[in-house]
């Protein structure tokens, strides 16, 4: 399976690196769309996982449609953020949408209210969501899969995850941006390389090589010592998530990752 995860941001003060133009009010609406590449395995698609800020939600196994209905509560007023993620078996389109609703009266609540407030460093105006897939069986090595996700926050300007600059279109795309995977199909292979016949070998004099081990015995008897009055540090554990591309009012695909932001 090859895991997927596509980030967004509102792009705020705290944005690494600062937007010429931060985003002055919460997004209400985000929402992404993607076309499968036909050299996946489409009946192997799952959504897996999706957040924002600090809300971190499991999908279960398998699911291919998911809708979850999230409280939140910012600046005092309380919603609900409706998240829906849908992957069309027939056309390969993945859809997922964030949108923020006022409990009471199934609207949108008012403008300065909404559910990813602009980023000023904390995360909290991170959002994402993530799935997996696998490789058609029988495909060449060297076959390349490419991905480019299309975002839109508040129903703006949609921008594409491979744009040069996300807030110019004009300036065109960057193949570079596009998350991209290159099937091996070979089966990996190994070689043993045979020893000689026989080895040289040296003779140490009996007394040489008396003195030679009391002299280790010392040095191994110093050193155990030594490791003794040596305190022990604990190895600090390795990542095991390797970093995602960001994006504002931009978008970057990857085979982790894909981000975009609004303004």
């Amino acid at each position: 399976m090859i895991p997927y995860r596509i980030n967004f941001e509102n792009l705020g003060a705290g944005s690494v690196p600062t937007p010429t133009q931060p985003a002055t009010a919460p997004a209400q609406r985000v929402e992404v769309t993607y076309q499968l590449s036909e050299d996946l395995d489409w009946s192997t698609f799952q959504f897996t996982e999706f957040g924002f800020g600090d809300t971190v939600v499991n999908i279960p196994g398998g699911l291919k449609t998911a809708f979850e209905s999230v409280p939140m509560t910012f600046n005092g007023t309380s919603f609900t953020v409706d998240v829906e993620l849908d992957f069309d078996t027939t056309t390969g389109l993945v859809r997922i949408l964030f949108q923020s609703i006022d409990s009471t009266t199934q609207l949108p609540p008012d403008v300065l209210t909404g559910f990813l407030p602009p980023e000023d460093g904390t995360g909290r105006g991170k959002g994402y969501f993530s799935y997996s897939v696998q490789a058609k069986t029988g495909l060449p090595t060297g076959t390349e899969i490419r991905n480019v996700a299309l975002i839109t926050f508040d129903n703006q300007t949609v921008i594409a995850t491979d744009q040069v600059d996300p807030q110019d279109p004009s300036q065109g795309t960057d193949p570079a941006k596009e998350a991209r995977n290159t099937i091996d199909s070979g089966a990996p292979t190994s070689n043993v390389l045979a020893l000689p016949a026989s080895l040289a070998t040296t003779q140490i004099p009996p007394m040489a090589r008396q003195r030679r081990s009391g002299r280790q015995r010392h040095c191994l008897l110093r050193r155990l010592r030594l490791r003794q009055r040596q305190p022990l540090h604990p190895i600090p554990a390795r990542n095991p998530h390797p970093a995602c591309s960001v994006a504002l009012n931009w978008t970057g695909f990857g085979r982790n990752s894909l981000t975009q932001s609004k303004m």
